[in-house]
């Protein structure tokens, strides 16, 4: 780090002429040693975690590139700033509630492809969040702002009402736009579209606005689009954001031939066991522990209760830890897995099997929150059913007519409750199911049974995983039975296992009947 003019040394070469000049130029030294080692020492606290690795979903851990190399950071930051901070983290999957303190920390994480259902084609999962957000030095507080900057020179195309500013600027790939979202509107009032900005120019301040309305934390969401071999996308910009960030504490920015460099010192660049590659053929945490709902108590397995304790396939031998470090449960095989989940869905969330349910509702129960304004709940249903009202999102995928968000939708009903699933088990793993229709309702039947009384009969029925099968593959009829042509052995059998003898209904395949028995 360079020094400020009138160095320590040019200060100890001076002559001494009386003790007081020489205590008044220690003093000096001293001084000007604390100034370095403070700005030293805030600079190198920062830390962040190699790009893509996420939160939660499937982010670009291979990529590198820094594809916008002169950017400026668009939050005050570094020693001009009175060394200022900002931290890159999530908004939804972090350490505590939305403006904690706590979330103000180093590590940065990168959000780009965090799970989101924005059509992203750069994110391994084809869905995404599309940028970074970013939290300022501090959380909001009484007469405290936090400036949001031009990271380049540009001409304004866009300042809404909705707090979205778009800046057109270029660099010597050609032209590229970025958004600067969730600023607070009085501070953008005189933004005017056509007006020419400099990079480093204020634009407004970090709020929470979105929708016209305070409806997410405190952050500045950063996004940028540009050509790509002809293709308008948003390509990652957490790279560039590192290397501005360094720039801003007067750190060697890292970028070689248009790479971000690894520093050894800073950078986590170790993925850990639920972080996925980034390749479509890793596989996410919900696919490892067979855990499609994501059904993960906050406590250690001696806490559990007891319905997971005793849950057929449970896998006690091999421990997934969430992003909070919690342990989710591992089941051996899609059935028990679905199982779990529909238990939880059914009996845990307060759904019942001849009930309906909404995905409002859904998003209600998945996030904990006490009321549908909270963000956690915002992200989980915009993620099921779009924004707004819904009619989008994931669901969209697996829905005919992509239900809205306060749709009534029958869990009693076997193609409804499969598309359901699809649509929350996508979400959680950022990819679609890795099982067909058939495992679906196995698991189903599975949670059936064991809702109506056999989790309390303290027998154990081991299930076998059936390989992935085409989407439709035993097929449940509009009634929800089985057709003519799938294999149902029996539709009801006793097994009696020592003093408990259990009767198991519905339609059962023979290679069922055979795991339940031990004969296969």
């Amino acid at each position: 780090m360079p020094k400020p003019a009138g160095s320590t040394h040019a200060i100890v070469e001076v002559h001494y002429s009386r003790r007081k000049t020489v205590m008044f130029r220690t003093l000096s030294i001293l001084s000007t040693l604390l100034l370095l080692g403070s700005t030293a020492t805030a600079a190198d606290s920062f830390r962040y975690h190699a790009p893509g690795i996420l939160a939660k979903g499937l982010g670009r851990t291979g990529d590198r590139t820094v594809y916008f190399e002169q950017f400026g950071f668009p939050l005050q930051a570094g020693p001009k700033y009175g060394d200022a901070r900002a931290f890159a983290n999530s908004q939804v999957y972090s350490t505590a509630g939305g403006n904690s303190v706590l979330n103000y920390a180093y590590p940065w994480k990168d959000t780009y492809c965090e799970a989101r259902s924005w059509t992203m084609p750069l994110c391994p999962g084809k869905t995404g969040h599309q940028g970074v957000d970013i939290r300022p030095n501090a959380p909001p507080a009484k007469g405290l702002v936090h400036p949001v900057l031009a990271v380049a020179d540009g001409v304004i195309i866009a300042a809404t009402p909705f707090t979205r500013v778009e800046i057109r600027s270029m660099d010597s790939e050609g032209p590229f736009t970025c958004r600067y979202l969730h600023m607070s509107k009085e501070s953008i009032v005189g933004l005017k579209v056509g007006a020419t900005v400099k990079k480093g120019d204020t634009l407004g301040d970090v709020s929470n606005i979105m929708g016209a309305k305070p409806d997410t934390t405190y952050h500045l969401h950063f996004d940028c689009m540009r050509n790509i071999d002809g293709v308008a996308i948003r390509p990652p910009v957490y790279t560039s954001l590192v290397a501005a960030y360094r720039r801003a504490w007067q750190l060697d920015d890292l970028v070689s031939d248009g790479k971000l460099g690894v520093d050894q010192q800073r950078e986590i660049s170790e993925v850990v066991n639920d972080q996925p590659s980034g390749e479509v053929n890793t596989s996410p945490k919900t696919w490892q522990t067979k855990n499609y709902g994501a059904i993960t108590p906050q406590t250690e397995p001696d806490g559990w209760p007891q319905y997971i304790k005793t849950w057929p396939g449970l896998d006690l031998a091999k421990q997934v830890r969430d992003s909070k470090g919690k342990i989710i449960p591992t089941l051996s095989n899609d059935q028990s897995g679905v199982g779990l989940w529909w238990y939880w869905l059914v009996v845990r969330a307060g759904f019942n099997t001849s009930g309906k349910m909404t995905f409002r509702n859904l998003a209600m129960k998945y996030s904990g929150a006490q009321t549908t304004a909270d963000p956690s709940v915002i992200n989980y249903l915009t993620n099921y059913v779009g924004a707004g009202e819904g009619g989008g999102g994931i669901a969209k995928l697996y829905f005919p007519t992509p239900p809205k968000a306060d749709d009534e939708l029958s869990l009693n009903d076997a193609e409804t409750r499969w598309r359901i699933a699809q649509t929350v088990f996508h979400f959680e793993a950022g990819r679609a199911v890795p099982f067909g229709r058939s495992a679906f309702d196995e698991g189903v039947a599975l949670g059936d049974r064991l809702i109506a009384g056999v989790a309390d009969s303290g027998v154990t029925v081991p299930l076998v995983s059936s390989p992935a099968e085409p989407a439709g593959t035993g097929s449940p009829s509009e009634n929800g039975k089985l057709p003519a042509s799938a294999s149902c052995a029996a539709s009801n059998i006793e097994i009696t296992r020592q003093q408990t003898s259990v009767k198991l209904s519905g339609c059962l395949s023979e290679k069922l009947i055979l795991e339940i028995v031990g004969l296969n």
